[in-house]
C-alpha cells in the first residue's frame, strides 16, 4: 500500500471575491515516495493523523467544523479506505489535522485575511500539523474542499457518478 503525503509549500491564503477566487501563495502535495515532502496521513492501512475540531455550537448556517471535518474524513476514506479519527484534542504524538475552531486555537491566523464577504481561508502545515480553516463556517468548509482539491479529489455532483478521488491504496 502507498502512503498519503501531504505537502504544503507555503501558506495558502485564499480570499472570495465576488464568487472569484485569489489564491495568494501556491500549494501542492509531495510524492508519495518522499517522505519528507510532506505530512504523512495513512501508512500502511492505518492513520497517522487525528482530526482536531472543536464542537462549538453551529453558526446560523447550520454548517459547523465538524462538518468540514466530515467532508475530510470521508474523503480520506474513499482516496485510501482507512478513516481518520476526530477528537476535541490533539494527541500527545502531535500528529493532527486542525479544522476551523480548533486551528485558530493551534495558532492559525485568520484576521489578516482581507476579504470583503469574510470568506477568506487558509491553509498551513508546520512538521507533524495541518491547520485548515477559514473567516466562517463555510469558508472553512471550502478550505477542506481545497486540501482535498490538491489531492485530486474532484465533486460534479451528487452520487458516485459526480465524484473523482485518486484511490491510494
Amino acid at each position: 500500500k502507498k502512503p498519503v503525503y501531504i505537502a504544503v509549500i507555503a501558506v495558502a491564503t485564499v480570499v472570495m471575491i465576488g464568487g472569484a477566487v485569489l489564491l495568494v501563495a501556491k500549494f501542492g502535495r509531495g510524492s508519495a515516495g518522499s517522505a519528507n515532502t510532506g505530512i504523512q496521513l495513512v501508512k500502511d492501512g492505518k492513520a497517522l493523523e487525528t482530526v482536531v475540531v472543536d464542537r462549538s455550537p453551529k453558526e446560523k448556517s447550520g454548517i459547523d467544523d465538524a462538518a468540514a471535518a466530515k467532508i475530510l474524513v470521508d474523503w480520506i476514506k474513499k482516496i485510501t479506505d482507512v478513516s481518520l479519527p476526530v477528537a476535541e484534542i490533539a494527541p500527545q504524538n502531535g500528529n493532527a489535522i486542525y479544522i476551523g475552531g480548533a486551528a485558530v486555537k493551534a495558532g492559525l491566523k485568520l484576521d489578516d485575511i482581507q476579504s470583503p464577504s469574510k470568506e477568506g481561508l487558509r491553509i498551513q502545515a508546520d512538521g507533524n500539523r495541518i491547520l485548515i480553516g477559514g473567516q466562517n463556517s463555510t469558508a472553512t468548509v471550502k478550505a477542506v474542499c481545497r486540501l482535498l482539491e490538491e489531492l485530486g479529489c474532484r465533486y460534479f455532483m451528487e452520487g458516485p457518478m459526480g465524484e473523482v478521488c485518486p484511490r491510494q491504496t
